[in-house]
Order: structure tokens, then sequence, then C-alpha cells
């Protein structure tokens, strides 16, 4: 079984992959199949993750294709691609 996601999980990510320290990560409480964290770095800046369970990687990759193409001037950083 697959574990559901939690808030320090989305922030231990944020954390590794922007190298920053976050302050905290809340989970918003809508959507779905995917899990979504508001985080809030410690400098006050705020980033949000989402992730999803393996069942869901088809809809994952087709929505970072997608935000990649229709926002080019934004960074999209992969983890699994």
């Amino acid at each position: 079984m697959i574990a559901t996601p939690t808030e320090k999980d989305a922030a231990d990510i944020a954390g590794r992959l922007l190298r920053r320290p976050v302050l905290q990560a809340r989970r918003f409480p809508t959507g779905k199949g995917s899990f979504v964290f508001d985080v809030t770095l410690a400098d006050g800046d705020r980033v949000v993750v989402r992730m999803n369970t393996p069942n869901y990687v088809p809809l994952f990759k087709g929505a970072v294709h997608w935000s990649v193409t229709l926002r080019p001037d934004r960074k999209s950083t992969r983890l699994n691609s």
C-alpha cells in the first residue's frame, strides 16, 4: 500500500529541491486525486508542491507538459520525468 503524502513530505521536497529552509507546509483542502500543498519558505516566498500516487502518473505528466507549454516563461522542476 502506498502512503498518503504528508505536509512533512511536501516541506522536505520543497526544501531539498529549492535548497532553502521551509517555514511550513499546509495541504489545500480541495483537489481530485492530487495532494497539493502550499509551502511557505523561511524568507516568505511561497511555492506549491503537487504530488500524486502512481495511478495518476499519466495525468501528472500531462499537467507538467501543458504547464511548460502554456507558460514557457515559467521554470518547471521535474523530479521524475
